[in-house]
């Protein structure tokens, strides 16, 4: 029981840090609008529309970072995101890290099942899915996942996989 709480603070130490260095500059990918969709007098804000989907989430992790918005404020920026474009593996994924780091592991498995929904190859999405589930209690529901993401992992992760399968003796 020790042993696996932890795994989970070692784990969300590691996701913190890794949230941390995440590039948050946005891409070049800036969608062109024209002086009339700029215009300011139909009331809506544009600078929204000039914005990509990954660059509204970077900006949300900027501000859960920096703290210069309030967390919910920027988590629910991502979670806009999540929901206007259901197929964005990034604000899924993001969504996924921030919900495991916040203990919501029930949160986390919807999220990184959307994400292996998505694009099934993804390494990264099963080996999340199978720690949120393993976090969760439910060590029987994880061997598939932890079984998917040895087998799409890096060589540089497959040991780590390797040693968490060990625990839960798949």
């Amino acid at each position: 029981m020790k042993k696996g709480i932890l795994i989970l603070i070692v784990l969300g130490v590691a996701i913190l840090i890794a949230l941390n260095f995440m590039d948050v500059t946005p891409s070049a990918e800036t969608p062109v609008v024209n002086e009339e969709q700029h215009s300011a007098e139909d009331g809506h804000d544009h600078s929204r529309d000039l914005q990509t989907p990954e660059q509204i989430v970077d900006e949300g992790l900027a501000e859960l970072r920096s703290g210069s918005a309030p967390p919910m404020k920027a988590i629910l920026k991502i979670r806009q995101v999540a929901e206007d474009h259901p197929e964005n593996i990034y604000a899924q994924f993001t969504l996924g890290q921030l919900s495991m780091e916040s203990g919501q592991f029930e949160k986390a498995i919807e999220r990184f099942t959307n994400v292996v929904t998505i694009d099934p190859n993804n390494a990264d999405g099963w080996l999340l899915l199978a720690r949120s589930m393993r976090a969760n209690g439910d060590m029987e529901g994880s061997k598939e996942p932890y079984k998917k993401a040895l087998e799409l992992a890096t060589s540089e992760v497959k040991e780590t996989i390797q040693e968490e399968i060990k625990e839960i003796n798949i």
